[in-house]
């Protein structure tokens, strides 16, 4: 579960969030998302002018939480991804909206073929 608490800090930054530098979802300001991944180490990362990494190790039927923020940069907020806990999540969860799934990203299509020469 990743989540972004609601704060007037960093409101109008908003950050993907990656695994194996594929888009997972995108954190704003007090949304969440739920990412199910199999067993096993995960590394995500989030970028805005620096990237901040997290590696997870996932255990069988457990629920991990984790919390995006935004820290100050240079020139803007930079991302953030931390560990958190269930009561952090339930505490804010009632200012929370769910983010909408992410496209898939489909690969550009070929163009068509030519007809067969007669």
């Amino acid at each position: 579960m990743f989540f972004r608490l609601s704060s007037f800090s960093g409101a109008a930054v908003w950050f993907k969030v990656r695994e194996n530098g594929v888009e997972i979802n995108k954190l704003s300001n007090g949304l969440y998302f739920v990412q199910v991944e199999d067993p096993g180490i995960h590394t995500f990362t989030a970028a805005t002018e620096a990237t901040d990494t997290l590696r997870l190790e996932v255990d069988p039927g457990e629920t991990y939480y984790v919390r995006g923020g935004i820290t100050m940069g240079i020139l803007m907020g930079r991302a953030s991804l931390s560990p958190s806990d269930q009561e952090t999540f339930e505490k804010a969860a009632h200012r929370l909206k769910l983010t909408k799934p992410v496209q898939p990203e489909t690969p550009a299509q070929a163009p068509p073929s030519p007809p067969p020469a007669s």
